[in-house]
């Protein structure tokens, strides 16, 4: 029996592209596919839909690649990334419904915010202190990047699209730290919020 590949919506692809062909060029998003297999060039060259879902594993490698070219090898390139796909995806959001404009319901709403993004995986809320200001965040997931997100995604994409969802949201200043990773042989990856 095969093992079940996980999922990612359309509109993470679409905005990877478009970034990447906005910030490094066409050429860039070339090189990038060249390292790749037929079938996922193709797949990523083709008309994605924002609201379909494309195997996560493809986006996995695309960044890995992508933080090869342009990148210092230690993923943190998707940062700007993780930040224009949040703006793109939730300035939309927060136009029609103003009163989402709030980083407590920004949290509040991981578990299914993630669900937006991916069908694998399990966002809970450890500790949920509004008074502090403080929040944790566990993600359940198994550690495989030709399964599910991968290490960028967790250690990076993940805490700067809730950052930058939570300045969108009205917060002056946000932290995010992840302390732990399933990557790295933690049981979940843990995922600390701070804000004012």
């Amino acid at each position: 029996m095969g093992q079940t590949v996980g999922m990612a919506r359309g509109s993470i692809y679409i905005y990877f592209k478009d970034y990447i062909i906005k910030v490094h060029g066409k050429a860039v998003w070339k090189e990038i596919l060249s390292h790749l297999p037929a079938k996922e060039r193709k797949m990523l060259n083709s008309r994605l839909k924002k609201s379909d879902w494309y195997p996560v594993p493809i986006l996995n490698r695309a960044i890995r690649v992508s933080d090869e070219i342009f990148g210092s090898g230690d993923l943190k390139s998707i940062v700007p990334v993780a930040e224009y796909i949040a703006d793109q995806d939730l300035t939309p959001v927060f136009d029609i419904f103003v009163n989402l404009k709030n980083p407590v319901f920004i949290v509040d709403n991981a578990s299914s915010l993630w669900t937006r993004y991916f069908n694998t995986g399990n966002v809970k809320i450890d500790v949920a202190d509004d008074v502090n200001r403080h929040y944790r965040l566990l993600l359940e997931d198994i550690a495989d990047e030709d399964r599910v997100s991968g290490q960028a995604i967790c250690t990076y994409g993940v805490p700067t699209w809730l950052k930058t969802a939570m300045i969108m949201g009205g917060a002056k200043t946000v932290t995010t730290n992840h302390t732990e990773c399933r990557y790295e042989n933690a049981p979940s990856c843990v995922l600390e919020i701070r804000w004012e």
